[in-house]
C-alpha cells in the first residue's frame, strides 16, 4: 500500500494514540498490516507534541505499515476534537476508527467491503468481540448486547459523516460520542449488517 496515493482510497483508518496506551500500537499496526483488503490509508493522531517513547509511531510505521502521523497538543477533553481532526484529514470513501489498544483480525476491512461493495453510501456494521465484559462476550454487535455501538463495529461514509458534523460538543465519555455519531448517520443512510459474518475485531 502506498499512502501517498490517496485519491481513490476506499477506506480511511484513523488510530488515536494516547501516551498511556502506546505500548499497544505495535500490535494494532501489525493487525492492519495483515488485512486482506489493502485499499486503505492509515492516519495516526497522537495526543501531545512530544514524540512517543519508546513506541515512536514513525519508527514503527517504517517497520510495519506506512501512515500519515499527526501530533496534536493535549486537549484534556474526551476526544471529539481528535475525531473531527481525523475526519478533516481523511481521503477514503469511508472512515473507520481504531484505538491503539484494539485488535482487528485480517478480515475486518474485507467484511466491511463485502457489506459496502454493492451498497454505496451505506453504513457497514461488522461483528466484534467486547472482551472487557464477560456478560457481553460473543453477543455482538455491541448494540444488541448493551445498548451501544462501538467504534470498531461501523464504517461511516466520509461525506455523510463530515456533512453532519457527527462529532459535536465534547461529551463525558468518548464511547458515547461514537454511538451518537453512528446514530446520526443511521438516520440518513441505510445500515448493512451481515449477521453471519465471523467476529473480526476485539475491543479490549
Amino acid at each position: 500500500m502506498n499512502v501517498t496515493e490517496t485519491a481513490d482510497m476506499f477506506f480511511t483508518v484513523v488510530i488515536n494514540v494516547y501516551p498511556p496506551h502506546q505500548a499497544f500500537l505495535p500490535r494494532a499496526l501489525t493487525s492492519l498490516l495483515n488485512q486482506r483488503f489493502s485499499n486503505f490509508e492509515l492516519i495516526i493522531i497522537v495526543e501531545g507534541e512530544t514524540p512517543l517513547n519508546p513506541y515512536d509511531p514513525r519508527q514503527l510505521c517504517r517497520q510495519t505499515i506506512p501512515a500519515r502521523i499527526e501530533y496534536r497538543p493535549s486537549s484534556h477533553t474526551s476526544g471529539n476534537r481528535e475525531r473531527n481532526f481525523g475526519l478533516s484529514l481523511a481521503h477514503g470513501r469511508y472512515i473507520l476508527w481504531l484505538n491503539a489498544d484494539n485488535l482487528v483480525y485480517p478480515d475486518w476491512l474485507e467484511n466491511h467491503y463485502a457489506n459496502l461493495a454493492s451498497n454505496s453510501g451505506a453504513i457497514s456494521i461488522v461483528n466484534i468481540q467486547y472482551w472487557r465484559n464477560e456478560l457481553f462476550r460473543g453477543k455482538l454487535p455491541i448494540r444488541l448486547a448493551c445498548g451501544e455501538m462501538d467504534l470498531l463495529n461501523f464504517a461511516l461514509p466520509l461525506e455523510l459523516a463530515t456533512s453532519l458534523s457527527v462529532f459535536g460538543p465534547e461529551v463525558e465519555h468518548l464511547r458515547f460520542a461514537d454511538w451518537l455519531a453512528f446514530e446520526q448517520c443511521a438516520k440518513s443512510a441505510p445500515v448493512i449488517w451481515d449477521r453471519e459474518q465471523p467476529i473480526c475485531a476485539c475491543h479490549y
